[in-house]
């Protein structure tokens, strides 16, 4: 079976307009009575006879069929009547045959053959068959959450549940290795099999790594948070748009949702988010599409998985957080990478240390843990009129040895403290500004992380974007620095910024400058 009967209740119409977008609505006709299943004992091509329905979605039905030449049972996928009168998504049903067919791994089901019943009496019907599975989705697994008693057929321990995931990541892995990115990676997509078998579905979107999106698959994401979203909530069976269809909301990358080339870790962010919720039962962005598409675009992290689920090893926010981090930089490279350190907690291995640029490194981190803290924050405040040159709010401190350009400096992070709340009092306490509607998005992590933490000091930097370019004076200026004011910058390179003043900027201090350039990239990836 390669698609889930979408679920009655939350999920109804008003959502799959929300999340579908509705090109397929536009070219049938809206809200179209659910067309019925081809009745049992049907025979396709003179050589399929089916069953019974399996399950649909938005584009295609999937039966129980037996193929009477080989005496088999098949899963049997054909197009639903009003989607095959389009030629694009009939191309686009007929790519995903062809690309699951190409996939020789255990773990992705076999495709047998594509044809076309020209004898129908309704006009052509469009099917191909694979191998039929029966099993249950991750969804539904994760529905019902993961015990300790692995005596349980019916449930997942959190180490099957970890081996599962880690057999996920390895076939989407191999698809990376031959230039595939899935794109629609969500548990409903992750099928275990009744005899403990994996499998990767419906690689319907899948597409050669570097491809971009073109402007009319791309979801609108607001530009403010929306006050109170638009249609219902999501839920961990959420719906894939079917049409121009680019992946399901609350697994989706923020590159993937705002147009970038996709490449392998746009799969590794869906994976994280697929853990997530596997240790969690619940979505990694919770609340309406809109809602979620806005608070991934502009990076918001998901609650930690040890805080939004029972009995979560601490150990496992680190994965998942930086599998899920927003900047793609700070990613595990490969799915590969992100199975073997799934595996290295399976097997008591102590973690790889971070790259010193993993922003969600330091998600899990706990001063008290080190009985002193050593992590400063560090806040880019923008102001970017459209059409003008961004300018950024920064010290300017001509004493040695902190001469030179800062970006918002805070001070030690509190034992009591998390980092967005340690950067929001540093914040109100440097500039006055406090509203608790203003978005802080992580940019990333600047020091050595990898050195001991009784004695490292690493910088987090947030970003703040402001309407008003004249927030209030910066307190103990006039101790700190010579002036506070605001500089146009641009973006030179990847750790080369240009300052432009009413005089002539000094250079930035320590690695602000690579800080600055990080929160610029991390603004134009996220403006709308």
């Amino acid at each position: 079976m390669t698609e889930v009967v979408p679920p009655q209740g939350g999920d109804g119409p008003e959502t799959r307009e929300r999340v579908d977008l509705a090109r397929t609505q536009e070219r049938a006709g809206a809200e179209r009575p659910p067309e019925p299943p081809l009745p049992p004992s049907t025979l396709i091509d003179r050589r399929y006879l089916l069953v019974h329905e399996l399950g649909r979605g938005g584009m295609g039905i999937v039966y129980r069929a037996v193929d009477q030449t080989l005496g088999r049972q098949v899963a049997l996928k054909t197009l639903q009547r009003h989607v095959a009168a389009d030629p694009d998504l009939l191309a686009r049903f007929l790519e995903e045959a062809r690309v699951t067919a190409r996939l020789q791994h255990p773990a992705i089901m076999p495709v047998f053959e594509v044809g076309r019943d020209d004898g129908r009496p309704d006009g052509p019907l469009v099917y191909y068959t694979m191998r039929l599975v029966e099993g249950r989705t991750l969804a539904e697994l994760a529905e019902e959450g993961w015990t300790r008693d692995r005596h349980r057929p019916d449930r997942l321990t959190l180490f099957r549940a970890l081996e599962v995931f880690v057999q996920a990541c390895r076939a989407v892995g191999y698809a990376h290795e031959r230039g595939l990115v899935h794109r629609d990676l969500k548990p409903g997509n992750v099928m275990v099999g009744r005899f403990g078998e994996v499998h990767v579905l419906d690689w319907g979107l899948a597409k050669t790594s570097g491809w971009t999106p073109p402007p009319d698959e791309l979801p609108h994401v607001p530009a403010a948070p929306p006050e109170g979203g638009t249609g219902a909530p999501l839920s961990t069976r959420d719906l894939t748009r079917s049409g121009t269809i680019l992946g399901t909301p609350a697994y989706m990358a923020p590159e993937q949702a705002t147009g970038e080339p996709l490449d392998a870790r746009a799969d590794v962010y869906a994976l994280g988010g697929i853990l997530y919720t596997l240790l969690t039962g619940k979505l990694p962005h919770d609340g309406t599409t809109s809602q979620v598409l806005w608070r991934i675009t502009w990076g918001i992290p998901p609650t930690l998985p040890s805080a939004a689920g029972e009995d979560v090893p601490t150990a496992l926010d680190a994965i998942c957080m930086r599998a899920m981090a927003p900047d793609r930089e700070a990613r595990y490279p490969t799915a590969a990478a992100l199975a073997e350190a799934v595996e290295d907690f399976l097997e008591g291995r102590p973690a790889t240390s971070s790259a010193p640029d993993d922003p969600l490194l330091l998600r899990a981190y706990r001063p008290s843990e080190h009985r002193r803290p050593s992590l400063t924050v560090d806040i880019v405040v923008l102001h970017a009129p459209p059409g003008a040159t961004p300018r950024v709010l920064l010290h300017r401190r001509a004493r040695p040895p902190y001469q030179g350009c800062w970006a918002i400096p805070g001070s030690f992070v509190r034992l009591e403290d998390d980092l967005e709340t340690a950067a929001r009092r540093t914040l109100w306490a440097e500039t006055g500004i406090g509203s608790p509607d203003l978005v802080l998005s992580q940019v990333g992590t600047f020091g050595n992380p990898a050195r001991d933490p009784r004695t490292r000091v690493v910088t987090v930097a947030y970003l703040v974007v402001v309407a008003e370019p004249q927030p209030p004076p910066i307190r103990n200026a006039e101790e700190e620095a010579d002036r506070a004011g605001w500089f146009e910058v641009e973006v030179l390179g990847p750790h080369e910024v240009r300052l432009r003043g009413e005089d002539e900027a000094p250079e930035p201090a320590f690695d602000h400058e690579e800080i600055l350039a990080a929160a610029l990239r991390c603004w134009r990836r996220r403006a709308p």
